[in-house]
Order: structure tokens, then C-alpha cells, then sequence
């Protein structure tokens, strides 16, 4: 839209030599490069984080299934998977916990807090 009215400024300016039209196409189009870069810088910031984060998410998970004790990737666990967590694990999914005792939960990343 800004490109069109851009394109219009440019036209009216030369069609009747008006040179103020013509500025206010450079500033039109101005607005629409600084727009531009604005949005490459957060697209960028924001890949950025999505990378972080997927790094703290963990690889491997010990689970129960069918009664046996295993490791598996984490984009294995289904339904009915009974994920066994011991201290300082991360936990790797949305979970139901049956069994905890002294349980504590840092949710920092998600809430943006610095402090426990």
C-alpha cells in the first residue's frame, strides 16, 4: 500500500513538476525500507530465541512403555508414556505428574523472571 502511494507521489510530482511531491515519495519510500529492516531485525531475534530455546528442550527421556524401562527420543513419547524424571531433569513434554515429592518447577524462561 505504501509502495503504491509511493509510486502515486512519484507520478503527481512529475505530472505536474511539483517537486514536494516528489520528497514526499522519498520519505514514502524512506518509511517503507525502514519498515523493512525493522522486520528482517526481528525475524532474525526471534529465530534466534526459537533456536535457543529448542536447545534447552531435551534430547533423550527415560520412559516406561509396556511395563519396560527405556531411553527414547523425545518425539517418541505418546500417550500413556510414563516418564520418569529424577533431579535436575528437564521435563520434556507436556506431562501429568502421578508421583512427586519436593517438587519445584522453574518456569523463568516462560515467564521471563530472573529469580526463583
Amino acid at each position: 500500500m505504501l509502495l503504491l502511494a509511493a509510486a502515486l507521489s512519484f507520478f503527481s510530482g512529475v505530472a505536474y513538476s511539483d517537486p514536494t511531491l516528489i520528497r514526499s515519495g522519498f520519505v514514502i519510500l524512506g518509511v517503507v525500507v525502514l519498515n523493512a529492516v525493522f522486520n528482517i531485525v526481528q525475524e532474525y531475534r526471534a529465530e534466534k530465541l526459537v533456536q535457543a530455546v529448542t536447545m534447552l528442550i531435551p534430547r533423550k527421556v527415560k520412559v516406561v512403555r509396556d511395563g519396560r524401562t527405556g531411553h527414547i527420543d523425545v518425539s517418541g513419547i505418546v500417550p500413556g508414556d510414563f516418564v520418569l524424571l529424577e533431579e535436575g531433569d528437564e521435563v520434556p513434554a507436556d506431562i501429568r505428574l502421578v508421583s512427586a515429592f519436593d517438587v519445584r518447577v522453574n518456569n523463568a524462561l516462560l515467564t521471563g523472571e530472573s529469580r526463583l
